[in-house]
């Protein structure tokens, strides 16, 4: 099982997030283990379910596995997923995880501070800090349609996909996706996510 990481020693600085902020987020991200060596990562949104990205589920058929903050590792299936959106929900059977505080992503702001959680190169609960560089759109899979983005400088790696983006009091404003550009963050707002949940409703 994967040690239980304590919050970074320097994590209560003047430009950081306290670390009685971070020891509550961190329940709230668990690890994803399906295809690829890193893995990946995703946010509880409610007790017994996750949200990721499509790409991380893609192709990983029944050996999904989510892998709490306290290490206990849980059968996973996908509920849903959008392709175009990048997103995907996972149904965690019996788990009983510490879903996260959501955000609103539309009171963004370019410049606002922002932290990135994720288990990068499959270092665990990993925590980068950077500024919101952009907000707009982006084109999806299909090149016909465009969708909603965060872009920021938070540093992402493989194993951050599906990982929470958090705003200065450590509430998820995005579910990180990619990088773009070599050295630009992408995340997928919570108002997407949220939308894409209600619809599915």
């Amino acid at each position: 099982m994967s040690p239980v990481l304590a919050p970074p020693a320097r994590a209560d600085h003047a430009l950081g997030l306290p670390a009685d902020v971070l020891s509550r987020v961190m329940p709230s991200i668990v690890r994803i283990r399906g295809r690829g060596p890193a893995g990946a990562a995703g946010v509880v949104w409610r007790g017994d379910a996750v949200v990721t990205n499509h790409h991380v589920v893609a192709g990983a058929g029944r050996a999904l596995r989510v892998i709490a903050a306290d290490g206990h590792a849980h059968a996973a299936r996908v509920l849903d997923a959008s392709r175009e959106l990048d997103l995907a929900l996972l149904e965690v059977p019996g788990a009983e995880l510490r879903p996260g505080a959501i955000g609103a992503s539309e009171r963004l702001r370019v410049g606002a501070l922002v932290f990135a959680v994720g288990h990068p190169w499959g270092q665990p609960w990993v925590v980068t800090a950077g500024i919101v560089s952009g907000l707009g759109t982006l084109s999806g899979p299909d090149r016909a349609a465009r969708r909603p983005y965060i872009r920021s400088d938070v540093r992402l790696a493989p194993g951050n996909s599906g990982g929470a983006l958090l705003d200065a009091r450590g509430a998820v404003v995005g579910v990180n996706a990619m990088v773009l550009g070599g050295d630009l963050a992408v995340a997928i707002p919570s108002e997407v996510v949220r939308r894409w949940l209600g619809e599915r409703a």
